[in-house]
């Protein structure tokens, strides 16, 4: 949201004003965005907010069905490769 300029304000402040981080909100990709056009990552910004300075914060990256699901599968192979292994070694033995 909008939110007006007041003096002395960090870009936290001014997020709280606008109602804070939702839940979908990507924290760590904060710009804090001059009004000359220079870009800075939130977190790292040690300047002052001034008038017409921007802050954006954009939303996480949703993952679909399909990456979740191989994903998944991916790990589920891996634990099921190295249990059959660790079973045929103790069979060896």
């Amino acid at each position: 949201g909008l939110v007006a300029y007041k003096p002395g304000y960090n870009y936290l402040d001014y997020i709280q004003l606008a109602g804070g981080f939702g839940f979908r909100a990507d924290e760590d990709a904060t710009l804090v965005v001059k009004s000359k056009g220079e870009q800075f990552r939130a977190r790292d910004f040690n300047y002052k907010i001034e008038p017409g300075d921007n802050i954006l914060v954009p939303p996480k990256e949703e993952l679909t069905f399909f990456e979740v699901f191989t994903t998944a599968l991916t790990i589920t192979t891996q634990i099921l490769t190295i249990a059959g292994v660790v079973l045929a070694i103790v069979r060896l033995r």
